[in-house]
């Protein structure tokens, strides 16, 4: 844009080597293909546009230090989505970086100042959808439920749930934690895994590790994007995220041997599982989502004009603010 001011949105962390649903893209095309409703923004981690950049993003997965010199008219902008119970403590033992630092937040939290999510729903034009329940019907998978999965321990001990399961119906886990492997592509959505649950699998255990309060990752939303029946365990209300009736959530069975008599049962039922799809003729899912970025560039623009802010304490306000679940009660009641 000739003439228009450009706001240079500075990454001072990689970001190229994280999850494909932290990736973004850098130059200003991305905003644009995104139709984002301000475009006239420079993502860059190029070092030469770091004095003049407008916002300064760090990932706190990735954070090891801060720029030698801030500059009055920068806001430095806290980055995250992934859970406080697992991510990288480091940063926050570092005064300078946990008191008055950052004057934003952008995560998957709902009282972020941006908030950046996995993915979404959107509502459609019934008329042009595709996907109905009788277009379900046909598809032809003989396997019952995979599982994707590289952190074998985890905060909420979703692992021992899977075991549970397993003791009453066939589980596929992939990865180091089991015994199967997906051949991976080198680009970041791994379609051929994601493809095989599109052609192979009836369900697909969409387990976070941990039970927090606004976190879903892509493991809701890739299984359905891949015409698979998520079943989901978190700490939130999901139907905030996606559709009745198009996933299936654990804590409404008193057992995983009551979920597995219910898997089992759809499974018989070529009419019951196809209503899991009933969804696609209202909604479109996508992920990853660049609405966090969208938001973060027009405040880019907007932030001579915004009250000037910093947090306190960034630790207080993460790791302390809005509490997950210690106790996942769904291992004792089986």
């Amino acid at each position: 844009m000739t003439g228009a001011r450009v706001s240079v949105i500075f990454l001072w962390t990689s970001f190229l080597n994280l999850p494909e649903s932290y990736n973004v893209d850098l130059g200003r095309q991305p905003l644009i293909d995104a139709h984002c409703p301000v475009t006239n923004c420079l993502i860059t981690d190029d070092i030469k546009y770091l004095n003049q950049s407008d916002v300064v993003v760090f990932d706190i997965q990735t954070m090891s230090d801060a720029p030698g010199r801030r500059h009055p008219h920068q806001r430095y902008v806290f980055y995250n989505n992934e859970a406080p119970t697992v991510i990288n403590m480091l940063p926050f033992t570092d005064p300078r970086i946990r008191f008055h630092f950052f004057n934003w937040t952008m995560t998957y939290r709902s009282d972020s100042d941006i908030v950046h999510r996995y993915g979404q729903m959107t509502k459609i034009n019934p008329s042009g959808a595709v996907g109905s329940a009788d277009v379900m019907k046909k598809r032809n998978k003989t396997n019952l439920v995979a599982w994707f999965v590289t952190h074998c321990a985890t905060p909420n001990r979703r692992e021992e749930y899977v075991r549970q399961l397993s003791q009453f119906i066939a589980v596929d886990i992939y990865g180091p934690c089991g015994n199967l492997t997906c051949k991976r592509t080198d680009d970041s959505n791994n379609s051929i895994c994601l493809e095989m649950l599109r052609s192979d699998y009836k369900f697909y255990l969409a387990f976070e590790n941990s039970l927090c309060p606004d976190y879903v990752t892509e493991k809701l939303f890739h299984p359905l994007m891949y015409d698979t029946v998520p079943i989901v365990m978190g700490g939130v209300d999901y139907d905030r995220f996606a559709p009745p009736h198009s996933y299936i959530d654990v804590r409404q069975f008193e057992s995983a041997k009551q979920l597995a008599d219910y898997l089992r049962l759809l499974d018989q039922s070529d009419d019951l599982y196809a209503r899991y799809f009933d969804w696609k003729i209202h909604y479109r899912v996508t992920s990853p989502t660049m609405d966090g970025w969208c938001d973060l560039c027009q405040m880019a623009h907007q932030s001579s004009d915004l009250p000037r802010q910093s947090y306190s304490d960034i630790y207080s306000w993460w790791m302390e603010r809005l509490q997950c679940q210690n106790n996942n009660s769904l291992l004792y009641s089986n």
